[in-house]
């Protein structure tokens, strides 16, 4: 996390000499190792051009801008008063760095938030890119510049395509500063997922797995904190105990068992965790056995539609990742049904193992296949989405 371990910060996309009080904002090209905690003010060097040159206007233009007390950052957004800056230089100090501004025209050389924002993500490949991503919401932030919900979904839907939902754990945990409160399921169910490819693509490297299960563990755990809570009524509407992450923990946490197992490491711990998850997991569902998948509220805030939708409702998922989101479901849950019957650890809930675990697998996969029938287009696609992840296409309950 940010504010556990020491790293390399950029400290500004160029850099004034100390000893030159005048001139453009960027000039020099040296970079600060010093170590830093927590989200640094500023970005990182990223090795790609067209990457730090967004990062440089951003910082340049948003950031520090808003370190600037109201009155001289008046003056630096008043073209009027550009004479009047180049002859009363304002210089501010950041983490060790000097930057002098020069006049920004406040109606049209302000980036668009969106625009710039984007830019800068759809330039980030590496880890080393994304570790700006903090930086990034940390600034705008502190310019009082609002992300909304959309806003963050977008952001998930990026990173998680390019395989980082770790780096937004990092920025969730820093949500203080960062601004990336996990509020919907939406949101959660993007980072699970990526999280759960992963495990998939692990195969049996039990060490790797563990450290993703860490992030779905830590993700639940920032889901405890009440800046993470949603305002709802009942304590089982929180997303820390959301239907579709569960499942998606069971395939992550069973995954790991049969890992550890078959390399002959102990899994005594892990059997114990799996436990807790699969008995957490039927007194959320045991209460819902009878109603149908599509009516139980959360599939139907997730359930995507068609057209336009009020931005007061929750942002839904698109076709393509609610069918795999519930394809991990459908697969964590057997994997966890399938581990359970091979350890006596579960000889206590043994029943409820075939009476809750699959009965609710099988409604999934039913509920999955009714939906793709709506969408006859596109259905052979998502068909193929869901058996890549399972191992089967979609079948309606007989």
């Amino acid at each position: 996390m940010y504010n556990r371990t020491a790293r390399t910060t950029l400290q500004g996309l160029g850099r004034l000499s100390r000893s030159t009080p005048t001139g453009s904002a960027w000039t020099g090209r040296c970079f600060s190792t010093t170590p830093l905690y927590g989200v640094p003010v500023l970005f990182r060097e990223t090795g790609n051009e067209k990457l730090d040159k967004i990062l440089s206007e951003i910082q340049e233009k948003i950031i520090l801008p808003a370190r600037l007390p109201p009155k001289k950052r008046s003056v630096v957004f008043d073209p009027n008063k550009r004479s009047y800056l180049e002859q009363n230089p304002i210089v501010i100090e950041v983490e060790g760095l000097e930057h002098n501004f020069t006049t920004i025209d406040k109606h049209h050389g302000i980036p668009k938030t969106g625009t710039i924002f984007f830019a800068a993500l759809d330039e980030m490949e590496t880890a080393r890119d994304w570790r700006n991503l903090a930086t990034m919401l940390a600034g705008f932030k502190s310019a009082n510049i609002k992300l909304g919900a959309r806003f963050h979904g977008k952001i998930a839907r990026i990173a998680t395509r390019k395989g980082f939902a770790n780096i937004l754990i990092e920025c969730a945990n820093e949500a203080d500063k960062t601004g990336f409160y996990i509020r919907n399921k939406e949101l959660l169910n993007h980072i699970l997922t990526d999280i759960t490819t992963k495990v998939t693509a692990a195969g049996g490297d039990w060490e790797q797995i563990q450290k993703l299960v860490r992030n779905a563990d830590n993700l639940l755990d920032i889901l405890q904190r009440p800046s993470h809570r949603e305002d709802v009524r009942n304590v089982r509407d929180r997303l820390s105990y959301s239907l579709t992450a569960r499942g998606q923990i069971l395939l992550a946490r069973s995954a790991l068992v049969k890992a550890k197992h078959e390399a002959g490491e102990p899994v005594a711990k892990e059997l114990d965790l799996l436990l807790e998850d699969v008995k957490a997991f039927i007194s959320l569902w045991e209460p819902l056995l009878e109603q149908q998948v599509a009516d139980i509220p959360e599939f139907a805030e997730l359930l995507p539609r068609t057209g336009k939708t009020s931005k007061k409702t929750p942002p839904r998922l698109a076709p393509t990742p609610y069918v795999v989101s519930l394809a991990r479901n459908v697969k964590g849950i057997r994997a966890a049904h399938h581990t359970a019957k091979q350890h006596p650890e579960f000889k206590s809930i043994d029943e409820k193992l075939d009476s809750v675990l699959l009965p609710v697998a099988n409604a999934i996969e039913s509920h999955v296949a009714g939906f793709i029938s709506t969408l006859p287009k596109r259905s052979d696609e998502l068909a193929e989405v869901y058996k890549a992840v399972v191992g089967n296409e979609p079948k309606n309950a007989s």
